[in-house]
């Protein structure tokens, strides 16, 4: 999910943002990101069901976090940086 937000934050910041906006390209990162998303969501219930079930395991943290990080930089992002 990093990649594609990357790659679309370094477009705006060159001053070429006409390259991710209405192209395939824009389409395909857009897409990368909602399945980046996905897979973080998917990470995080295996990582409730995890602890419910108490395993023990050092980066199960780790799926628990990225979800709902990715999810506050996405509302944060939606509501006050972009349009």
């Amino acid at each position: 999910m990093a990649v594609p937000i990357a790659a679309i934050a370094v477009a705006y910041a060159v001053g070429s943002a006409d390259v991710v906006e209405d192209t395939w390209l824009g389409y395909s990162l857009g897409f990368a990101s909602f399945a980046g998303l996905l897979g973080s969501l998917v990470a995080c219930v295996l990582g409730v069901i995890a602890k419910t079930w108490r395993e023990r395991g050092r980066l199960a943290w780790l799926s628990l976090a990225v979800f709902p990080a990715a999810m506050t930089f996405l509302v944060i992002g939606e509501v006050l940086w972009w349009d």
